[in-house]
């Protein structure tokens, strides 16, 4: 029987490293308490099932009866530990519905001391269990910690069952598995004397919870960071991109690729807004957003002030570039020069540089833009 509880405790391992790399692989930049609890879960079960084997294992295989004696202490501590956490675990996942203290686990904490107390206190008076001949032999106070966990158990599940209409029906499921296969287990211990599979039956437990639970909040977290993302790098008006977006960008530009800025500044939208208000001059500036979008793709425009636009393109074919320009100047001449432009393209200099150039380029345009039209600057 010793082979198949090693066994499991192996298959329930890889299991909890997998889930575990698969919740790290998830990159959330601010996970809830609920995950950074789960987390610690899955740490501790991976430890408690390395001490686990490890005191099958040497059983009978080594002559330092101290060692063994410190492994089962610790093979026993841990249960108590995982079912401390997985309370903690379990309120932080109710409290992200509704509005619950975690002093409603201070049963749970009295109880977990007095049960660490008689593992330590057990473990050395051999009332808990016995090493002898290098064999492991459960002692008379072993009933005892399987008493407290069964007290855990239905304690945890009471409040399960009083805030169950505020959970979802599947949260409230994949949150009593955790209870329920350790107390299927201990009941079985108490009256048939079968095996324990305390860390294999645990390891089930959280795999369910994962996939019920942890899977689904994790999406949430992430679909609520993208759309995050999204909206503090999108300008609410056009749905371009904006300052802060652009200024990312030149943070982290590629060296050494070809590259090409256009720069573009509105003409005449304060007057527009002097003259017809605000909401006009609103609609001057989704325009000509509406017009670059014909020519650029959303992710390469930043509306970087109130009038003001640049273009950014890498890795470019500045033929291709240059053709774009052109049939661009073509429609803005078509639309009353609604706005001055200037371009520049490169492969050494870096974007900033770029930029300031096409920005100067811009400047030379808007001048002769005033210079012919008559109008005043600024107006």
């Amino acid at each position: 029987m010793k082979e198949y509880i090693i066994s499991a405790d192996i298959i329930s391992f890889i299991f909890m490293a997998v889930i575990l790399c698969g919740v790290f692989m998830s990159s959330l930049k601010n996970r809830k308490t609920s995950t950074k609890m789960f987390i610690i879960l899955l740490f501790t079960d991976l430890i408690a099932i390395i001490v686990d084997v490890c005191s099958y294992i040497t059983e009978g295989n080594i002559q330092n009866d101290e060692c063994l004696i410190i492994l089962n202490l610790f093979a026993y501590a841990f249960a108590v530990v995982l079912i401390d956490i997985f309370s903690f675990y379990m309120i932080s996942v109710i409290r992200e519905r509704i509005t619950i203290s975690y002093k409603i686990l201070i049963p749970v904490m009295v109880v977990s001391v007095l049960n660490y107390l008689m593992i330590i206190i057990g473990s050395f008076n051999e009332k808990l269990f016995i090493v002898e001949n290098h064999f492991y032999q459960t002692g008379e106070w072993a009933i005892g910690t399987y008493l407290f966990a069964i007290l855990y158990i239905l304690y945890l599940w009471g409040i399960l069952i009083k805030y169950y209409k505020e959970l979802r029906i599947k949260f409230v499921l994949g949150l009593s598995t955790y209870l329920f296969f350790p107390f299927f287990f201990l009941i079985g211990v108490i009256l048939f004397k079968i095996p324990v599979f305390t860390y294999a039956s645990a390891s089930v437990s959280l795999l369910i919870i994962y996939v019920t639970i942890q899977a689904q909040t994790i999406t949430e977290v992430l679909l609520r960071e993208k759309i995050l993302n999204e909206v503090t790098h999108l300008d609410s008006l056009t749905g371009l991109q904006n300052r802060r977006a652009y200024t990312e960008l030149l943070q982290g530009e590629e060296k050494s690729t070809k590259k090409a800025v256009a720069f573009f500044d509105l003409n005449g939208l304060k007057f527009t807004n002097d003259t017809y208000g605000h909401a006009a001059g609103d609609i001057l500036i989704k325009n000509f957003s509406d017009l670059l979008l014909h020519y650029f793709s959303q992710n390469e425009i930043f509306r970087i002030s109130g009038d003001e636009f640049v273009v950014i393109k890498q890795n470019v074919h500045f033929d291709e570039f240059e053709e774009t320009i052109l049939s661009l100047h073509t429609t803005l001449e078509a639309h009353n020069r609604i706005a001055a432009m200037g371009y520049v393209t490169g492969e050494k200099d870096s974007l900033l540089q770029l930029i300031h150039t096409a920005e100067k380029n811009m400047y030379l345009d808007k001048n002769k833009y005033y210079k012919e039209t008559g109008k005043i600057r600024r107006t």
